[in-house]
């Protein structure tokens, strides 16, 4: 390791690819295309990141914790499970645990999801992630 990347906060995280391309080892993986998934970070400490990833399939969770080897699948869900006819099929629910982080739930199974405040300056995180998951299912 280099000496600049002591002290680059990224150096330690795997890469927005490296997470995409995580997506295949879940064992509900089916044959989606990692490369055109689309992806949203929204929780950040020095130590773990949780992403969104989101393929036309399935919706993942995945954690990236800087003192593991690999990224962890919290869960995953099927899309038609998420958005059907351009309409979210649930309520983004958040509450806040402190002033630098909230829970959110994301649909009826995945509940109370710490969410850092400081990623979500211009939008709530319930309309970005709304809009997150929407346009996946157009772009992907």
């Amino acid at each position: 390791m280099k000496l600049s990347e002591l002290f680059d906060k990224n150096a330690f995280f795997r890469s927005e690819t490296e997470i995409k391309e995580h997506i295949k080892n879940s064992k509900n993986y089916n044959n989606e295309l990692p490369g055109s998934a689309n992806l949203l970070m929204f929780f950040q400490t020095s130590k773990q990141r949780t992403y969104l990833v989101a393929t036309t399939k399935r919706l993942y969770c995945i954690l990236d914790d800087a003192r593991k080897d690999k990224p962890h699948i919290n869960w995953s869900m099927p899309m038609n499970e998420v958005v059907d006819n351009n309409e979210l099929l649930f309520t983004l629910n958040t509450k806040e645990k402190s002033p630098k982080t909230g829970l959110i739930d994301i649909g009826p199974k995945h509940k109370n999801w710490l969410f850092s405040t400081s990623l979500f300056n211009k939008s709530t995180v319930t309309s970005t992630i709304e809009k997150f998951l929407l346009s996946s299912m157009k772009n992907t």
